[in-house]
C-alpha cells in the first residue's frame, strides 16, 4: 500500500495490541485510529491519567502530535505513535478527534481545592489566554473538564520547565487545586 504508515497502536485494558495500516487520504482509517487513540485516553484508564482528547481543538491536537513525533515533548507511549506521521495524516487524526463531543463527567473533587484553586487561577490570570470558560481555543488547549490528575501533572512539569508556558509559582497542593477548579468548570 502506498504511502502507508504502519502504527503501532497499544491496547486500552489489556487487549492485544493491534497494527493499524493507514493513509491519511481514507477516512475509514482515520476514524479507526481516532477509536484507537480514545481507547487509551479515557479517565479510568488503569495504566495512567492521559488527557480528555475527544472534543479538544484540533489545532492544539496537530501541535501535540507534532511535538510527540519530533521527540520535542516526551509522555510514552506517544512518541512511538506518531513516529511517521505525515501533515496529512496528523491534521486528519486531530480534526476527527476534535469533531467528537466532549465528554461529560463528574470528576470526584474537594470542595476547598475547587475554591482554592479559584483564587489561584484568579491571581495568576490564566484566563487570558484559556479564555473565560477555560475552553480555550486554537492552538490554546481546553482545560475546563478536564482530567485533574493530567492537569496537575502538566501544572508540575510547566513549573518545573518540562513544559513550555509562562512562569508558574505553585507548590504541590497548588497545582492539585489550580487541577481541581479547573477540572470542575464545564
Amino acid at each position: 500500500m502506498r504511502g502507508a504508515v504502519p502504527v503501532a497502536m497499544p491496547s486500552a485494558r489489556g487487549r492485544p495490541a493491534s497494527v493499524i495500516r493507514a493513509t491519511s487520504q481514507r477516512p475509514a482509517a482515520i476514524a479507526s485510529a481516532a477509536r484507537e487513540c480514545s481507547s487509551c485516553h479515557v479517565l479510568d484508564n488503569p495504566r495512567g491519567s492521559p488527557p480528555i482528547i475527544d472534543g479538544q481543538h484540533a489545532d492544539f491536537l496537530a501541535v501535540q502530535l507534532r511535538a510527540f513525533r519530533d521527540s520535542h515533548r516526551d509522555a510514552f507511549p506517544m512518541g512511538m505513535l506518531s513516529e511517521g506521521m505525515d501533515e496529512a495524516r496528523i491534521q486528519a487524526l486531530s480534526a476527527q478527534l476534535a469533531a467528537r463531543p466532549w465528554p461529560a463527567v463528574d470528576h470526584a473533587l474537594s470542595a476547598a481545592a475547587v475554591d482554592a484553586g479559584r483564587t489561584l487561577v484568579a491571581d495568576a490570570g490564566c484566563s487570558a489566554c484559556h479564555g473565560p470558560s477555560w475552553r480555550g481555543g486554537g492552538i490554546i488547549p481546553r482545560v475546563a473538564g478536564q482530567a485533574p490528575s493530567y492537569l496537575a501533572r502538566q501544572l508540575r512539569a510547566m513549573a518545573e520547565g518540562r513544559r513550555a508556558h509562562p512562569p508558574l509559582t505553585l507548590d504541590a497542593s497548588g497545582f492539585n487545586a489550580v487541577a481541581a477548579f479547573l477540572a470542575a468548570q464545564r
